[in-house]
């Protein structure tokens, strides 16, 4: 069950990070196309896609890690599991 809760955490992280950089990579033209975006010359609109997609990814990223923090608490206090998470962690000091 330990290794359960974890690898539900993580997945579920990855998971909304790739979404997020998906969503980006999927509408690639729309976003290069945009007024003040398709007069640069191609290198420079590639990096402007580069660095939105980087910063949809590291918002993507802080976002899954808290849905999956949120999931880990969430089902530890539902279903009492008896795995060893960070929320027993601090619910069981001395």
């Amino acid at each position: 069950m330990y290794v359960l809760c974890y690898v539900c955490m993580y997945v579920l992280r990855e998971l909304v990070a790739a979404t997020g950089t998906l969503v980006v990579m999927l509408n690639e033209e729309r976003i290069t196309n945009l007024y003040f975006i398709v007069h640069l010359v191609a290198s420079t609109r590639t990096f402007i896609l580069v660095v939105i997609a980087l910063v949809v990814y590291v918002f993507c990223y802080v976002l899954g890690a808290f849905i999956g923090r949120l999931a880990e608490a969430i089902s530890h206090v539902c279903c009492r599991c008896c795995c060893r998470t960070s929320a027993n962690d601090y619910r069981n000091f001395p």
